[in-house]
Parts: C-alpha cells; sequence; structure tokens
C-alpha cells in the first residue's frame, strides 16, 4: 500500500509539473536585472552579486565584488505592433480602428551600462553606478486611415497623425558599503539621481 501511495504522489507531482503556466515576457519599462551577468541569470544579481553595477539594485553587494570597472552596451529589440481582424469600428463613439497589422517602426535601442567599484578594505566599499532603462517606445507613422472621421487628421493609426511615447531614463548611483559578522551581513546606501525623458 505505501508503494502505492507514492506512486500516485509521483504521477500527481509529475502532472502538476506539465500544467502550462502564464509567463510576463517583460517588466515594462523597468528591466529584468541590470548588467550582463544579471541579465543572464534573470535578475538574480540582487542576491549574487558579480559585478560593479550590483548597485543598482542591491548596494551591500559592492563588498563581494572587488575592485572592478564593468562597461556594457545593451541591443534592446522590441516588436510593438497590433492587428485588427474583422471589419473596421465604424460605429458613431467608437474608437477609429481599421482592418489589419500595425507595426511601430524602430526596433533597435542600445541601452548604456557602466560600472565601477572600489575596496575601502576588507569590509568597506564604495562604487558608482550608471545605466538605463526605457526603449520600449512606439512609433506609429501617420500612414492614410480611411476609416479617420471628419475633422480629425486623417492620418495615423488613431486617426491624429504620427503616435507614439518614447520615455528613457537614465541613473547615476553613488554607493556606500559595509560588511559586519564577518561577512554574514552587509549593508549599504545608494543615493540616486534619476533623469527622465519622455516625448509624445
Amino acid at each position: 500500500m505505501p508503494h502505492f501511495r507514492t506512486a500516485i504522489r509521483t504521477v500527481l507531482a509529475g502532472g502538476l509539473l506539465l500544467l502550462p503556466l502564464a509567463a510576463m515576457a517583460t517588466n515594462g519599462y523597468f528591466a529584468h536585472g541590470y548588467g550582463a551577468r544579471s541579465k543572464a541569470m534573470a535578475g538574480t544579481g540582487a542576491a549574487l552579486p558579480q559585478d560593479a553595477i550590483v548597485s543598482a539594485v542591491n548596494p551591500a553587494g559592492l563588498v563581494h565584488v572587488g575592485d572592478r570597472l564593468d562597461i556594457e552596451l545593451e541591443l534592446f529589440n522590441p516588436r510593438r505592433e497590433y492587428t485588427v481582424s474583422g471589419e473596421p469600428t465604424l460605429q458613431p463613439g467608437a474608437f477609429p480602428l481599421d482592418s489589419g497589422r500595425f507595426k511601430s517602426s524602430q526596433d533597435l535601442f542600445l541601452v548604456p551600462t557602466i560600472g565601477w567599484s572600489y575596496q575601502l578594505s576588507d569590509h568597506q566599499a564604495i562604487g558608482l553606478a550608471m545605466y538605463g532603462s526605457g526603449g520600449m517606445n512606439t512609433n506609429f507613422e501617420p500612414a492614410n486611415n480611411p476609416i479617420c472621421p471628419p475633422g480629425s487628421a486623417g492620418t495615423g493609426t488613431f486617426c491624429a497623425g504620427r503616435t507614439g511615447v518614447d520615455l528613457a531614463q537614465g541613473f547615476l548611483v553613488a554607493s556606500y558599503a559595509h560588511s559586519l559578522f564577518n561577512g554574514k551581513l552587509s549593508l549599504g546606501l545608494s543615493p540616486i539621481l534619476a533623469v527622465p525623458s519622455i516625448q509624445s
């Protein structure tokens, strides 16, 4: 009887592993991680510091990375588009969407990241990090739109000419870290200067 219960539990556990789960493609304007190593591990750099860019997410990690300079350049390639199937929305008061597939232009963005750390002693470190966030903009060209209502621009996805938004953010982080209890506890302090830029 115990073997039968074990077999049932094994089958049920295996079945649960095969169930589909929801997956999110991005964190919106926030990155999964900052720096190549953190991104490669889906953002676990906050708990496992490996480079000087750790101060972007966990300044206490600076005491564990040593003296180093990390310079990286990310190529971000989002695809933004939508599809309208069936007849265009022509009802009064409805949002005018024409049938077809519409793609936002400008697919490639360069996102720089720089991190520097310096060990003041075995228990203290300072560092600087500069990194960017954003790039997930949209830019729909003002092509002719035959279903635009009278009085509108008559072009573009939403009958308002060119349509889009571009939010970019730049961060400068100065950090200090101190470890206690033989490295078992680390504390960090990071004032952050953020410069946003938004265009629509």
